[in-house]
């Protein structure tokens, strides 16, 4: 990534707020293949975040972004949901960069530690509540953007591809394909409300001070989905008493009262979030990422120590066709395909990743913008 680049978005921002007078660039700021985003500082210290998108299709998703936060602040002033939400102030492009910037004001709070969240803690049933009000918010207003929906039958079935596409490569375990099918088989899990989801809920996006959530942000995935996935970013780095208090907090929150298996789910979506990785590693061909995926599966292996199943129902016929099936995978070879073959350098070699950057631009002239804010 190039630094002209951020220089770039700070000189869209004073075009999409002419009153915004930048003293330097602060953090965050990173770039991802659809968008580039950098912190700005005004001559009173106050941080300003800004957007870009650098394709239309990104262009597509900025858009639709600012509507359901432009929604979402609405639920906020009307004391529907506990928390701030990123307010647009302006917008701005650069026509030759393919550049479409939107700027708003940082939000208080500082990133969610989770060192911070104790057992019974109020920042563990303040983190509890804002998600169960996020849950709350209509699912109507995500259909009303164009954002994607889904059924229970779509999403057990994208998760049930996502798993095969894993298992293609021979890289996961058959004990934990096992362990995972039958979870995705259970049908008594699957009985739930699709919700409101923000679909990236991470320490960077929940911003918290005096043990209450104050901002949340990173809504570039919102979807109506599986209330469990909002979760799940939460089960592997907390004690599951802190966990318990926070699911305490979450189902007083949600008007429908409990989802009887929201922590089960909960606990197979962070499972699965290891497939991703390793999808994500085969998508982009990189040995590095997939080597990683391939290492935190064995991981995942040896932390159940014998305790295979999800469901608490047998897993196999018997103890000795277990103990096969957990020991094969260390002595699988990948067979065929694009994809086997780039897993298959793991094995000879293991290279570094190394990123790509970005150029950067003068953005002194070809400035166009929009003054009105969503």
């Amino acid at each position: 990534m190039s630094e002209n680049l951020f220089l770039t978005l700070a000189a869209l921002a004073t075009v999409a707020n002419p009153d915004l007078e930048v003293e330097a660039l602060c953090p965050p700021s990173g770039e991802d293949q659809d968008f580039v985003w950098t912190g700005v500082l005004d001559r009173e210290s106050n941080r300003w975040m800004v957007l870009a998108s650098k394709n239309s299709s990104a262009a597509t998703s900025l858009e639709k972004q600012e509507k359901i936060l432009s929604m979402l602040a609405n639920y906020h002033d009307a004391h529907r949901i506990p928390f701030e939400v990123p307010r647009l102030i302006g917008r701005a492009s650069k026509k030759d960069e393919n550049l479409t910037a939107v700027v708003y004001r940082q939000l208080p709070g500082n990133p969610l530690d989770f060192n911070d969240i104790g057992e019974k803690s109020e920042l563990a049933r303040s983190l509890g509540k804002a998600i169960a009000a996020l849950h709350e918010v209509p699912t109507n207003l995500v259909e009303h953007v164009g954002l994607p929906t889904s059924s229970v039958a779509e999403i057990r079935e994208s998760l049930r591809d996502n798993l095969s596409r894993a298992v293609s490569t021979s890289l996961i375990p058959p004990t934990l394909q096992a362990r995972w099918e039958q979870a995705l088989d259970e049908d008594a899990w699957w009985h739930f409300h699709p919700t409101f989801i923000h679909g990236a809920l991470d320490p960077q996006n929940v911003l918290v001070a005096d043990s209450r959530v104050l901002g949340v942000s990173g809504f570039g995935e919102v979807s109506v989905g599986d209330p469990a996935r909002d979760l799940a970013w939460l089960v592997s780095e907390l004690t599951a008493e802190t966990v318990d208090s926070i699911f305490d907090a979450y189902h007083l929150g949600r008007a429908e009262g409990a989802d009887s298996f929201l922590r089960q789910r909960t606990d197979l979506y962070t499972e699965l979030s290891l497939v991703d990785w390793l999808n994500w590693g085969i998508d982009q061909e990189n040995p590095a990422i997939i080597a990683d995926a391939k290492d935190l599966l064995e991981e995942q292996l040896e932390r159940l120590d014998g305790d295979f199943s999800l469901t608490g129902k047998p897993l196999f016929e018997d103890d000795t066709e277990t103990m096969d099936l957990a020991t094969d995978s260390e002595s699988l070879e990948v067979e065929g395909g694009d994809a086997g073959e780039v897993a298959g350098d793991l094995e000879r070699e293991k290279p570094g990743f190394n990123p790509e950057t970005s150029s950067g631009a003068d953005f002194s002239s070809d400035v166009e913008t929009d003054s009105s804010a969503s």
